[in-house]
């Protein structure tokens, strides 16, 4: 959507943040020329049909907006039949392509891994292995959030504090990548600021 574009320019050239990124996700597809949005993000499929289309959105907008941006992996709540790449080696090949950085959200590993039916001790496990294939060079933020489990279902809902396996996974990224600029996402139910600034502390 180019006007969309034209406008995050605007805003990015007004604001001159100090980063900017999204997700790798898409909202909505053209349905009989029409645009039907999903109003969430969905997964792309870990292909090289899918890195191929993304890497073409990541040239595009990096150069719409003539700055690097980061790359979010996403936390999803269904996946495509045709994947066949791993989601780290999908992401680093992605960056080595566009030269785009990457945005690794930890709550979104822990999400992912217990919505596949893994309890807590596999879920900081498997994002463990995650990290061990992610190329750190590439890692320019962190994200951190709380979660929330409802009807068999975890849900990113940045709706309370950060959970314990997602400082676990925190603290093995800051060992095996390094420091970076981190965000902890606390977006609905907003408790008073003590309660938010203890956990820009402890992070």
């Amino acid at each position: 959507d180019w006007q969309h574009l034209r406008r995050v320019r605007a805003l990015v050239e007004a604001v001159r943040p100090g980063l900017v990124s999204d997700h790798a996700g898409f909202c909505r597809v053209l349905r009989h020329q029409q645009p039907m949005h999903a109003h969430a993000q969905l997964p792309i499929p870990f292909t090289a049909l899918g890195l191929d289309v993304l890497a073409a959105q990541v040239d595009a907008t990096q150069q719409t907006l003539g700055r690097q941006i980061l790359v979010e992996n996403l936390g999803a709540y269904l996946c495509w039949d045709e994947d066949d790449l791993p989601e780290p080696e999908f992401l680093n090949t992605l960056a080595a392509r566009t030269g785009c950085g990457l945005l690794v959200d930890l709550n979104h590993l822990v999400v992912n891994a217990l919505n596949r039916g893994q309890d807590e001790d596999a879920a900081i496990a498997a994002g463990v292995a995650w990290l061990e294939r992610i190329d750190a060079a590439a890692v320019g933020q962190y994200h951190l959030a709380g979660h929330a489990r409802l009807d068999g279902v975890v849900i990113d809902d940045h709706g309370g504090p950060v959970g314990e396996p997602v400082w676990a996974l925190y603290r093995e990224a800051l060992g095996r990548i390094g420091a970076r600029p981190t965000l902890i996402e606390w977006d609905q139910t907003l408790p008073g600021v003590a309660a938010l600034t203890a956990e820009v502390a402890r992070a």
